[in-house]
């Protein structure tokens, strides 16, 4: 999978029915669409629509692929553009999740989550024993657009935001795949209901 390039991209700027289910449509071609639960397509003056969650029960889900469940020794990049609210409704945890290929159990490949005190990004991966992570030095909780990347490259983690990143060590050992879906805007798949 070394390589493979561009394996889906999503603008979540447009909801599509699709038979009765919401969904975003992947515009790269590659069957990734993901289904929508929730979120709302609002007007945006940086992009002109995005999508909006509410901070409890919307979410995206995007179907499990091989393309997006990276090996431990697998190579990738995630980039999103994110605007968060300072104020957080769901508190139950010291992080809320933006993007995260987990459900709750096991080891994952990726996940980006917001810091609700601090106002940080943390971006991790976790092998079911060792959890190496990237935390910002930077806030994104000006309720402004933010570009946040999170790179695999060998041995090491990189998370930028807007352009300036931090580097860390990626020490899993064992296995980060798992059967999960992709869930943007919520935590390990349990929403808040």
């Amino acid at each position: 999978m070394t390589g493979q390039g561009l394996v889906l991209n999503l603008k979540l700027n447009k909801i599509v029915d699709d038979n009765g289910t919401s969904k975003v449509v992947d515009s790269y071609g590659s069957d990734n669409d993901a289904t929508v639960h929730g979120a709302q397509i609002v007007a945006d003056e940086t992009f002109g629509h995005c999508l909006s969650f509410d901070g409890v029960k919307d979410y995206v889900a995007i179907a499990d692929r091989d393309a997006i469940n990276f090996k431990r020794d697998e190579n990738f990049t995630i980039q999103a553009w994110v605007k968060v609210d300072p104020t957080q409704v769901d508190r139950k945890n010291g992080d809320n999740d933006m993007i995260e290929k987990w459900a709750g159990g096991g080891g994952y490949p990726y996940v980006i989550r917001y810091l609700n005190q601090s106002g940080k990004v943390l971006a991790a991966r976790y092998d079911g024993q060792n959890n190496p992570g990237v935390r910002s030095e930077r806030t994104i909780n000006d309720n402004q657009f933010h570009q946040l990347v999170f790179v695999k490259d060998g041995k090491k983690l990189y998370l930028y935001i807007d352009g300036e990143g931090q580097e860390g060590e990626d020490t899993t050992t064992g296995a980060t795949e798992n059967t999960s879906v992709v869930y943007l805007g919520c935590r390990g798949g349990r929403m808040n209901f």
